[in-house]
């Protein structure tokens, strides 16, 4: 699967989150119940990607909960890739122990 066009929030894509504060990924979609089809949500992830595009100039509101900013530096968090689900091996996911 090729690296999006925009990481989450302005993050910096990263092969390894060692040494970060969260890691964001995209999970286009779990394993459907039956008769449930998934793949319309597949492109989510990326969706979301965009949409909180405007929001990284936000990263450092102050968080009144936690009393400091919101999420810290942008170097505190990292973009992963989208996981990749593959309808074929629902059946597999499920049995797997």
């Amino acid at each position: 699967m090729k690296k999006p066009s925009t990481p989450f929030l302005g993050s910096r894509f990263s092969a390894s989150p060692k040494a970060t504060q969260a890691a964001l990924f995209g999970a286009p979609h779990g394993t459907p119940y039956k008769g449930i089809d998934n793949r319309p949500y597949e492109k989510a992830p990326d969706a979301l990607r965009k949409a909180l595009k405007a929001d990284a100039a936000f990263l450092d509101s102050w968080d009144f909960d936690f009393g400091g900013p919101l999420l810290g530096k942008k170097d505190n968090i990292v973009s992963r890739i989208s996981a990749i689900c593959r309808l074929s091996r629902n059946r597999a996911r499920r049995t797997a122990s």
